[in-house]
């Protein structure tokens, strides 16, 4: 039996997710543990586990998220099982969908320094695909991922005429940068394992590029990648840690994210980075 698809892992985690949201609210932490656990389980279980999970996971009806009091009270103890039942399975949908989305291949590099949430890595040179884009930062981003995510998934229109249809996984980061306060260029890592003769044409407004090798400062941080408030001040933070570290930055700071929409801020893996002269 097949493993499902990335896209059949999205539409679970959508359906579960208002529920998902919240339990996790209410748990904290634990949700990272649970998810490894869970991860743990689907990694040494074989596909069985993930078919039943994801069959149980679409019968959850919306209806079900929040009862109210008086569904419970009529139901009795039976109605409260179930509801936790329901409960449980959209969290385990939504914990597998946050291993798999935490165990995606991610650009190589080497720590060279970590410090309270800032760290300097040494990138290897990589593929990524990439597109100009105008608007607003959250804008360039929502539009400039659907471009690339139509190459790598070879949805129509996402790459040349003739071109083959094998979809390339997705990875992590994506990221973007600044040529000016209303152009972005949006930039998703290519899997190792391809060489660029060996990736499919993309469509007009989407290039393939090679990424030198380069130094890196890092802050990582969590919340909502589309707060321009945070993300200004993150920014600040990072390129005063730079100065006070004595790197000297080179080119535009880079915005990189890690999640889906749809989990929480607090379990979000955010970064900025910029690049700065070899030491």
């Amino acid at each position: 039996m097949n493993r499902p698809t990335s896209k059949t892992i999205s539409d679970i985690a959508d359906s579960a997710s208002e529920l998902a949201s919240d339990a996790s609210a209410r748990i904290g932490a634990t949700v990272g543990e649970a998810a490894d656990k869970i991860g743990a389980l689907f990694a040494g279980s074989g596909d069985g586990f993930t078919d039943t999970l994801i069959a149980k996971a679409k019968a959850v009806e919306p209806r079900n998220y929040v009862p109210s009091r008086q569904t419970v009270a009529k139901g009795g103890a039976g109605a409260g099982l179930v509801l936790a039942g329901t409960a449980a399975v959209a969290a385990g949908a939504f914990a597998l969908y946050y291993w798999r989305e935490r165990n995606q291949e991610e650009a190589r590099f080497d720590l060279i320094a970590q410090e309270a949430g800032f760290e300097l890595r040494r990138y290897q040179s990589h593929l990524v695909a990439e597109t100009v884009v105008k608007g607003d930062r959250d804008e360039a981003l929502s539009q400039g991922f659907k471009r690339i995510a139509d190459y790598i998934f070879a949805k129509p229109g996402g790459r040349a005429d003739g071109d083959d249809n094998e979809k390339i996984a997705m990875t992590v980061p994506v990221s973007t940068s600044a040529e000016d306060n209303r152009t972005w260029t949006v930039r998703f890592v290519m899997p190792a394992q391809y060489k660029r003769k060996d990736l499919p044409t993309p469509a007009a407004g989407v290039s393939i590029a090679q990424r030198a090798k380069r130094h890196v400062a890092v802050l990582r941080f969590s919340g909502k990648g589309s707060d321009d408030a945070l993300v200004a001040d993150k920014r600040r933070e990072l390129m005063a840690w730079v100065e006070e570290r004595g790197f000297k930055p080179v080119g535009e700071v880079e915005y990189a994210f890690y999640n889906a929409p749809i989990v929480p801020g607090f379990l979000r893996r955010n970064e900025v980075w910029i690049a700065v002269e070899p030491v």
